[in-house]
């Protein structure tokens, strides 16, 4: 938050028959302010009854203020400076219709935390089409009021939610008691409803967000899943956590009816554009292929969901209209503006590529080693008088060294450098030692430890780079991407295809992000299962119970993870072979017999878990292969913001 922007943010004060009520609000005109009814009058009635001495202080200016008009439902009002703020100094805050959930938000007020001086607080858009006491609100998470047992938000009622020092939204209302909030859920009253109440204020509006459904057939949509899910399982949850990277309580509140969970759910889905409900409807009827009903409306008015994302078609769009934009901000100067006004945040998504891309290729160098280690055991293996073998050996140990240098140059920069040079030094140290061996006179014990070492080394630093890479994939920035271009066609007026091409693309970005955040989401889980059952395999006792911790809770996790693919060979095996080792481990104190058909049955288990945490290793890789592909078009509109 700029200075400029602060400038215009006051505190606001009104003597109630309770006492002294303090709030915020923000300037919206000359000698105009919006602010939260409730801070200057009781909305309790049915028409509201202003508070006595309503009093506006700035950082550098304080003036009397007066009622000019509210809306008691939105809880928004406008007040009238009785001396305004100096113009030179204090420009009104633009204003601008929400239009997508995500992205960065902030505020600064008066909260009760710190009235003195102020505080500002910040946090995601959990929805920007939720709903507060029937009426439409936009749902905030603020990870400051989240802390501890949750800050106290009274105070900052009436505040501006400002994404890049526009304003979208007037602080509203915080989800607890009075003192305290739960959750750090917050809600805003859209800048529609205040924006209304004066002809002199004007709302920037967003293009019209493309649904993969209209309403009515969301309206069919939601009592199939009503009839398909329950709130007794979190098999609904399951879906929405790895197909759109969330919890299901961050989009709907769980204290409600299921069947307003679901309408809540489908409607907020529906609402963010083709790439959420595209993900929701993709992973619904891959869960539950038996429901003739969802494959017939999703055949009949979306038949692109029967099959998964083709992520290599949406890269396309994507750049595609990155290539449009680039063009456009070349002869366009309010698209410009807008899209310089993004520099940043393209800046830092093509950071933030090219770190995948550098992940990516330290995942090859290891992926390539490791299928190298049988050959290398064998070579080490053999006699140390076998020339053949120790020829072999040469030439591992040259390959080796390779890997280490093309790793050592792919680390520059990465925030874990120090951490990979570990394994790096350790390769070099392994393809000396390998030189060493490959000698008549190397005694064999030696060699096997070079192989042991080795194998250490590789097998330790793979799963940390394969995180790293997950971890980096799933930190992109896209969404600034789709507001970017949302911003510059609605100021812009561009060519029907040029139009056509940059509403594609900002779509296709909104089907990358939600799959990237569901497929890294989906990632740690089973990287999760595979840590806890390797650890299983280590433990001394004999039942599953007692192998992992928690194993009520790990077993119907691992559940509904495989439900989400029953149809797959990979999960009907995966849960065949969970199944024979409860079966085959019917005591805590087996006989040796029972103990050992327990071993064999856990190591099978334990080959199904790791196959699956594999082939979702190798989507992360193959997803991280194309996102890299935009690279090249942010680079390009790099230098036309710049030129």
């Amino acid at each position: 938050m700029d200075e400029s922007t602060r400038a215009v943010i006051a505190q606001v004060t009104a003597r109630s028959p309770a006492g002294l009520v303090r709030g915020t609000a923000f300037l919206v005109a000359h000698d105009l302010v919006a602010t939260a009814l409730h801070n200057v009058a009781d909305r309790n009635q049915e028409e509201a009854v202003f508070f006595q001495d309503i009093k506006l202080t700035f950082p550098d200016h304080e003036t009397a203020a007066t009622p000019v008009k509210g809306d008691r439902i939105a809880d928004c009002m406008l007040l009238r400076c009785e001396v305004a703020p100096p113009s030179e100094t204090h420009t009104p805050l633009a204003l601008r219709e929400l239009h997508r959930s995500g992205g960065e938000w902030e505020t600064y007020g008066y909260a009760n935390m710190q009235p003195a001086d102020g505080l500002t607080v910040s946090g995601d858009v959990t929805n920007h089409a939720g709903e507060l006491f029937g009426g439409p609100a936009i749902q905030l998470y603020s990870k400051q009021l989240a802390g501890g047992i949750g800050g106290d938000a009274r105070g900052l009622s009436g505040g501006p939610v400002l994404m890049r020092d526009v304003v979208v939204g007037l602080m509203r209302f915080a989800l607890g008691d009075e003192d305290h909030t739960i959750g750090g859920v917050v809600y805003a009253c859209p800048v529609k409803f205040f924006a209304v109440l004066d002809p002199v204020l004007s709302v920037q509006q967003m293009p019209t967000v493309q649904t993969v459904l209209d309403d009515d057939r969301v309206k069919e949509l939601i009592p199939i899943y009503v009839k398909e899910f329950s709130a007794a399982d979190n098999a609904l949850g399951t879906i929405v956590k790895y197909s759109l990277g969330l919890e299901l309580d961050q989009v709907t509140n769980p204290g409600q009816p299921f069947e307003t969970i679901v309408t809540y759910l489908l409607t907020w889905a529906n609402q963010q554009g083709s790439g959420p409900m595209e993900a929701l409807l993709n992973a619904t009827l891959r869960a539950r292929p038996a429901n003739n009903d969802l494959r017939e409306l999703c055949k009949r008015y979306a038949p692109g969901v029967l099959n998964p994302p083709d992520i290599g078609g949406m890269i396309y769009k994507a750049a595609r209209a990155l290539e449009v934009l680039s063009a456009l901000v070349k002869t366009n100067a309010p698209a410009n503006a807008i899209a310089c006004s993004y520099r940043g945040d393209v800046l830092i998504i093509l950071q933030q590529v090219h770190v995948v891309e550098q992940y990516k290729a330290l995942h090859n160098i290891l992926h390539n080693l490791q299928f190298k280690l049988e050959a290398i055991e064998l070579a080490l293996s053999s006699p140390a008088t076998d020339l053949r073998a120790n020829s072999a050996l040469e030439r591992f140990a040259e390959e080796i060294h390779d890997y280490a240098q093309d790793a050592e140059e792919k680390i520059r920069g990465l925030d874990t450098d120090q951490v990979e040079m570990g394994w790096i030094n350790a390769l070099k140290a392994r393809s000396d030692e390998m030189r060493e061996v490959a000698d008549p006179a190397a005694s064999m014990n030696d060699r096997g430890q070079v192989y042991t070492t080795l194998r250490s080394a590789v097998t330790t630093a793979a799963p940390q780079i394969n995180r790293s890479l997950a971890e980096s994939a799933g930190k992109l920035g896209l969404l600034a991407l789709m507001t970017m271009i949302d911003e510059v066609v609605s100021v812009s007026d561009p060519a029907p295809s040029e139009a056509k091409d940059l509403a594609s693309g900002a779509a296709a970005v909104g089907t990358i992000r939600v799959s990237v955040a569901g497929l890294i989401k989906e990632h740690f889980a089973w990287q999760a299962v595979s840590t806890e059952v390797d650890g299983a395999m280590n433990s001394i006792r004999h039942q599953p119970q007692g192998k992992i911790f928690q194993w009520p809770l790990f077993e119907k996790r691992l559940r509904a993870l495989c439900a989400m693919y029953p149809e797959e060979l990979w999960s009907k095996r995966l849960l065949e072979r969970l199944d024979k080792w409860i079966v085959a481990t019917p005591n805590a104190r087996p006989d040796a017999i029972e103990r050992e058909q327990g071993k064999i049955a856990l190591l099978a288990f334990s080959g199904s878990c790791d196959d699956r945490f594999y082939r979702l290793d190798e989507s992360v890789k193959l997803m991280s292969e194309k996102i890299v592909q935009l690279a090249p078009s942010l680079n390009r509109l790099l230098g036309a913001l710049t030129s």
